[in-house]
């Protein structure tokens, strides 16, 4: 670094010296060093860069940058890289023996950032519309939306009535002022074109950066944190798992799973219990930190579906269910377990054989299957009950799930779901389920055929 000498002090006191790269038009990396850097109090960097700085006019065109902090180790480049221009020397960078790696983050790849805003909606405004009388809002007709609920509190009043105690200035003008900031609507909230919008975003997103995306509007499966998918060949009666890639991000919106009917709402969460429950009771029947983790899950999956239900407009507890839903199947609960999922495997085999709701099959046969099988890791289902359930005993741990069932309004026989078994067909479905090695007790084919019978 230079030697001021004894005018050092002169320069004022000494500060870190920041590295800011960027993208040249030919795809060139430019760094230059910057030591004028303030921080705001919102805990935002202010660069201060001036306009005849090559870095200048590479932020102007792409709107991205990296900063990275100068270390002793790399003193000698970044000196050499601070004394030379980037105009009169553009490969400055490679000259002073440094390489650049790209990473997922959007701005190395010369992005800045997506912004997923509602059709006919600016990013200062909201979905719904605020109305005056409160049994439109009763009545789902309106729903008030988050611009509404910051108007109601910022000003103070619900028009043309003031709160008491309202600190908003008085009058037209102020008023006036404090409208002009927010964006109008410029259109009527429209679902199918806000679907159609994120579509397209979705896939100008993978095209410029080659990276696949899921965008999910209902949870249960965890799809968007794991690679597996299950399909039916609906000629050989045989529902199976597939393997495939795993998505690079994924943007989970529990807002959108409003758009899809509460039946299947309760069904995904149920089989998100499902998931959480087949991944305990696998092996080793020994408590570890994964099943510790798996009985808050399971717990909150159980707290937030009863208040989903109670009300529907409940965005925190869609948020817990859709989170606990990525729990449930991005591996993290099975982490030293081996699954059992034979619940899921005899469901899959009714699901080949019927016209079968997932999540609601899985809630006719879990209580009865768990009867069938509790005694055979008895000291493992009495800690879900005391954990889960906070009841004692096994038994009363899987009595108080069919309570659960039947409180969610989910079906406790296929005689409620509208499936009519015939003997040959039960038969059919037990001889082709799979026996997984994790369920507690191995079960013959006769066994399934009794459970299944039970289920009717």
């Amino acid at each position: 670094m230079k030697d001021l000498g004894a005018r050092a002090f002169n320069y004022g006191y000494a500060s870190p010296v920041l590295m800011v790269a960027t993208y040249n038009d030919d795809g060139s990396v430019n760094v230059m060093n910057l030591h004028e850097c303030t921080r705001t109090n919102a805990g935002h960097l202010a660069l201060c860069i001036g306009k005849p700085k090559k870095t200048h006019e590479n932020i102007e065109k792409r709107g991205a940058f990296t900063l990275t902090l100068a270390t002793k180790e790399m003193m000698a480049e970044v000196d050499y890289m601070g004394t030379v221009s980037g105009y009169r020397v553009p490969d400055k960078f490679e000259k002073a023996g440094m390489k650049a790696v790209k990473s997922d983050l959007f701005l190395k790849k010369g992005y800045s950032v997506f912004l997923v805003d509602q059709p006919r909606r600016g990013a200062a405004g909201a979905t719904e519309q605020i109305v005056n009388d409160p049994g439109d809002v009763a009545n789902g007709k309106f729903k008030v939306g988050e611009q509404a609920w910051y108007t109601h509190f910022r000003i103070g009043r619900v028009a043309p009535e003031r709160y008491e105690g309202s600190q908003f200035p008085e009058g037209d003008e102020a008023l006036e002022k404090f409208f002009c900031q927010m964006t109008p609507n410029t259109g009527n909230y429209d679902e199918p074109l806000f679907g159609k919008a994120l579509t397209a975003v979705l896939k100008d997103v993978q095209t410029m950066t080659g990276r696949k995306s899921i965008y999910v509007t209902a949870s249960g499966t965890g799809s968007e944190q794991n690679n597996g998918a299950v399909i039916t060949n609906e000629e050989k009666k045989q529902k199976s798992p597939l393997w495939g890639s795993f998505a690079d991000f994924a943007i989970l919106d529990p807002d959108l799973t409003k758009t899809v009917p509460m039946k299947q709402v309760i069904s995904g969460a149920f089989d998100t219990l499902s998931h959480c429950m087949e991944t305990y009771f696998g092996h080793p029947h020994t408590c570890n930190l994964s099943d510790r983790i798996n009985e808050a899950v399971q717990r909150s999956v159980i707290k937030n579906l009863k208040a989903l239900i109670a009300n529907p407009d409940d965005d925190f507890a869609r948020s817990e269910l859709m989170w606990a839903s990525a729990m449930g199947e991005n591996g993290i609960l099975k982490l030293g377990k081996v699954t059992d999922f034979q619940c899921h495997m005899i469901e899959h085999q009714l699901g080949a054989y019927t016209d079968c709701n997932h999540g609601q099959g899985l809630a006719v046969l879990h209580p009865i299957l768990y009867r069938h099988i509790y005694k055979s890791a008895e000291e493992k289902f009495r800690r879900w009950a005391q954990e889960v359930w906070l009841v004692q005993d096994a038994d009363e741990g899987i009595d108080f799930l069919a309570d659960f069932i039947r409180e969610v309004g989910l079906p406790t026989t296929f005689t409620e779901m509208g499936i009519i078994l015939d003997d040959d067909t039960i038969r059919a479905i037990a001889t082709s389920t799979i026996i997984t090695p994790g369920c507690c007790k191995q079960l013959t084919p006769n066994e399934i055929v009794e459970i299944l019978k039970e289920c009717k």
